[in-house]
């Protein structure tokens, strides 16, 4: 391979890691927007991200809770 050949072949590497390079800073600045957008609701519900977990488990409990006492209620022989 001569020289202008590697060249060439330098210079499509560099145009590859170009597009690669502004592909993943675009998809940063969408997960950035999405990040932000998801801080907010939060925000909004009065929660914190690190409430999040006992959160989840609170509302299953209730959910589970519900669920038992709406059994309670249906005829148990259908």
């Amino acid at each position: 391979m001569n020289y202008e050949d590697q060249i060439n072949e330098l210079e499509k590497k560099i145009a590859h890691a170009t597009e690669l390079k502004n592909k993943a800073e675009a998809r940063l600045e969408s997960l950035q927007i999405q990040e932000k957008d998801l801080l907010q609701q939060l925000h909004e519900m009065d929660l914190n991200p690190e409430d999040l977990e006992g959160e989840i488990k609170r509302l299953d409990e209730e959910i589970k809770k519900n669920l038992d006492q709406a059994n309670q209620y249906l005829p148990k022989d259908i």
